[in-house]
């Protein structure tokens, strides 16, 4: 089969541990572009987190776990929900978190409640004010930091559309709990960009490493694991690559994709 896109979650997969990118990944997937591959990410990162720690070209991305979708930086999909749509799970959370954070995405601004010291630098993070929302914004991202105990009481009261995440837990155990459109996912946002490309799903390689990755792993046309996913992740993947600290999927795609 002839490869004809290559798609990579950043965290824990092309990333390495301590988030950056070696020359020699960057080296790889640089070459890879230029010949002619379509070069795609796919995370669960906000898109100014994405691009500001990328060091390669690349054609398109699924930012926040398939929220937002862009060709060539431009928007192409948008997936959401209206503020009212969160309206009890806000309340329910003020009341028992009155000085819990909270992340509000609406496309590529961010806005904290709290914003941490280390993202005040980035013009895309603003300070949380709903009463700044009108009822007809389209929100893509609600983020909650919750008692792992608390989850399953915030699933609860969870619209139908809607869907909550664990998206892990701090030193402190407070979980990071994530509620997004449930039609946003990764393996759409790719199909929607090989369409783009005139690419069939037998023609793409996804790597990943977590929950949010097994979809794309199990239906695109080869999914490679790096060797520190989650078991489920393993399972589901055609091939186990080197770890991400081994920078797995680039030697990955240094023998099996440019070397055939």
């Amino acid at each position: 089969m002839k490869y004809k896109m290559l798609v990579f979650d950043l965290d824990n997969t092309l990333m390495k541990s301590d988030e950056s990118i070696p020359f020699f990944t960057s080296n790889v997937l640089e070459t890879v572009y230029n010949n002619g591959y379509i070069l795609m990410v796919a995370t669960a990162r906000d898109y100014w987190a994405t691009v500001a720690n990328l060091n390669f070209n690349y054609h398109a991305s699924a930012c926040m776990n398939g929220a937002l979708t862009y060709n060539n930086k431009s928007l192409i999909d948008s997936i959401g929900f209206q503020k009212k749509q969160i309206d009890g799970i806000l309340d329910l959370y003020n009341h028992r978190y009155p000085k819990g954070n909270i992340v509000v995405t609406v496309g590529e601004i961010s806005y904290y409640k709290d914003v941490p010291e280390a993202y005040r630098k980035y013009n895309a993070v603003k300070v949380l004010n709903f009463d700044d929302f009108p009822d007809s914004v389209v929100i893509n991202r609600l983020v909650l930091m919750i008692e792992k105990s608390d989850f399953e009481l915030f699933r609860g009261i969870l619209c139908e559309d809607l869907t909550i995440t664990d998206e892990g837990s701090n030193s402190d155990g407070i979980m990071k709990a994530v509620i997004w459109n449930s039609r946003a996912n990764k393996l759409r946002s790719i199909y929607l960009v090989a369409k783009k490309y005139n690419i069939n799903k037998d023609e793409i390689v996804a790597f990943g490493d977590s929950f949010n990755d097994i979809e794309m792993l199990k239906e695109c046309g080869l999914g490679v694991a790096v060797s520190n996913s989650i078991p489920e992740a393993i399972d589901v993947a055609d091939f186990v690559c080197g770890s991400n600290d081994e920078e797995g999927v680039a030697q990955f795609i240094k023998k099996r994709i440019l070397n055939n």
